[in-house]
């Protein structure tokens, strides 16, 4: 999704390419294919959807995230290198303070 013919300015993160009023993960209209699509499709789409959103949102409201060590956004190297999957070259480390008591 880096391709600039078919992305305008595709390296800055813009979540209106992604972000729609109908997600349609069953590749039928090929606009957006996390899960792959057609009889190849993730089995695992359904309990993937439905967990990753409690999980993200426990993580958000249980801790505080930081950066460590006082560093600054501006400071972080977002290099990112090729393999199967386009991942980061050196991993985000964040420290998670807890900010709620936990029960």
């Amino acid at each position: 999704m880096r391709d600039p013919t078919y992305w305008k300015d595709p390296e800055t993160f813009n979540m209106e390419r992604v972000k729609t009023d109908e997600q349609d993960f069953n590749a039928s209209r090929f606009q957006y294919l996390p899960y792959g699509g057609g009889r190849r499709i993730c089995t695992g789409i359904n309990f993937g959807m439905a967990s990753i959103e409690i999980i993200l949102v426990n993580l958000i409201y249980h801790f505080d995230w930081e950066l460590p060590g006082g560093m600054r956004v501006e400071e972080l190297d977002m290099e990112e290198t090729m393999g199967l999957a386009l991942t980061r070259k050196n991993p985000l480390y964040l420290v998670a303070t807890p900010h709620h008591k936990i029960i």
